[in-house]
């Protein structure tokens, strides 16, 4: 079991970053390293654990105030294996190339339709923070 006084050190440590006491750089970076520590070890103990919760069948199982259910792995549908769907697929890419092109000003006809190619829309995600280790 971890120990109560990490569960403490980390809320005071998140109130001091909340009230400007800590840089949130410097915070994002170490709380990111302990991120890493925290997903590795639940990659060590994740088949551990699906095992031991496969010895209780369908009971219900409660530890620490989580309901622990095991779930089949999910559908995975490959179609790299069909020469129809890759061309397909690759005329979908072309045709998206064609689309951002026009999305920059250039006036482009559909070569087997001859209407006019539709602009692509160009949205962005949320800003993230890249950390790249300097050794």
């Amino acid at each position: 079991m971890i120990h109560p006084d990490v569960y403490a050190q980390l809320s005071a440590y998140a109130e001091a970053i909340e009230n400007g006491q800590t840089n949130p750089l410097a915070a994002y970076t170490e709380l990111y390293r302990f991120s890493d520590l925290i997903e590795a070890m639940l990659d060590k103990v994740k088949e551990q654990a699906i095992e031991e919760r496969r010895k209780y069948g369908k009971e219900e199982v409660i530890k620490n105030g989580y309901k622990i259910e095991l779930t089949n792995g999910r559908k995975l549908w490959y179609y790299g294996h069909s020469k129809r769907w890759n061309e397909l697929n690759d005329s979908r890419k072309m045709y998206e190339e064609l689309m951002q092109k026009a999305t920059f000003g250039a006036q482009i006809a559909d070569a087997e339709t001859g209407e006019m190619v539709e602009r692509a829309e160009l949205k962005f995600a949320a800003d993230s923070i890249r950390l790249i280790e300097v050794k």
